[in-house]
């Protein structure tokens, strides 16, 4: 014959069991949503403006339809507007070349808005280059600008020259 205390024990031990397989509340986990994606801007530099540094230079610098990038032939710059969607860091991403001359390679200044994003960056290669510059910039409609920093013309011998041949601003990944 069997104990009370060994009796009380299979029946505490069944109760305990009955409430740990009774349907408990299923657990809410926060449902996780992904910010959405911004797409990198692609800026129309057919839609940049030129602006020469000097009086008479305006035929100097210009969208070039048949080779698709924008001439920068003597110091001036070329800008046109951007929409930054929010607040936030941002790649903006300069496919740039140039025509060395007397040793030299293109050097230029890019701004967005208020912000210098580069105060002097040079090219380090004639040919078509990605150079991915970072910024803080502010959300909202604002002027990106790339300024011609360091042409140097000698007539006959050397002709420096700036071409961008595509800007783009995407979210820092």
């Amino acid at each position: 014959m069997r104990s009370a205390s060994f009796i009380v024990g299979i029946a505490l031990l069944g109760s305990i069991t009955a409430a740990s397989t009774a349907e408990q509340p299923a657990k809410v986990e926060p449902v996780k949503t992904e910010q959405p994606k911004t797409e990198p801007i692609k800026l129309s530099l057919r839609d940049f403006v030129w602006k020469c540094n000097f009086d008479g230079g305006t035929e100097l610098g210009g969208y070039d339809e048949a080779d698709s990038r924008f001439f920068l032939y003597t110091h001036g710059n070329a800008s046109g507007d951007v929409t930054i969607p929010a607040d936030g860091e941002y790649t903006i991403t300069v496919k740039a070349s140039c025509v060395m001359a007397d040793k030299q390679l293109a050097k230029f200044k890019l701004t967005v808005g208020d912000t210098v994003v580069a105060k002097e960056h040079a090219c380090t290669t004639e040919d078509p280059k990605e150079y991915v510059l970072t910024a803080k910039l502010k959300q909202g409609k604002q002027k990106l600008a790339v300024e011609f920093l360091n042409d140097v013309y000698k007539d006959g011998e050397y002709d420096l020259n700036l071409y961008l041949n595509a800007i783009t601003v995407a979210p820092k990944k």
